[in-house]
């Protein structure tokens, strides 16, 4: 799993400053949840075949964790391509859903239309 703040680039981006440069990556779910406790996070991507819990608890405990008015955009990367899959994601929690392998382009254009749909509904909470 990695948690990004949006601050420059992805090495090797074809778009400056389009994506974060900014960046933590943990190896499990209790991981996660520790690393969100102990700084603040624009972004998640998320594995869901992760050792301990998987990244469906995760997501369902970071929600659950979540205080009013700030929700982490989490967009899961995972081989699981059936429906069911997608709509157990979006059970969890989770904002969006590529299945592997992930092109370039896909991950870049789903991370900047995830942090722009969260930036809009912070505008729209805030109002």
């Amino acid at each position: 799993m990695s948690l990004a703040n949006p601050a420059g680039e992805i090495p090797d981006s074809p778009r400056p400053g389009h994506i974060s440069t900014a960046r933590s990556a943990v190896s499990s779910g209790a991981e996660a949840l520790k690393s969100i406790q102990e700084r603040r996070y624009d972004l998640a991507l998320m594995d869901c075949e992760m050792p301990g819990m998987d990244g469906f608890a995760t997501t369902r405990e970071i929600r659950r964790r979540e205080s009013p008015g700030r929700h982490i955009p989490i967009v899961v990367l995972t081989a699981r391509a059936l429906p069911e899959d997608a709509a157990r994601a979006a059970a969890a929690g989770m904002d969006a859903y590529l299945t592997k392998p992930i092109e370039r382009d896909d991950l870049y254009a789903t991370v900047a239309e995830t942090l722009a749909s969260a930036k809009s509904s912070d505008r729209s909470r805030s109002d």
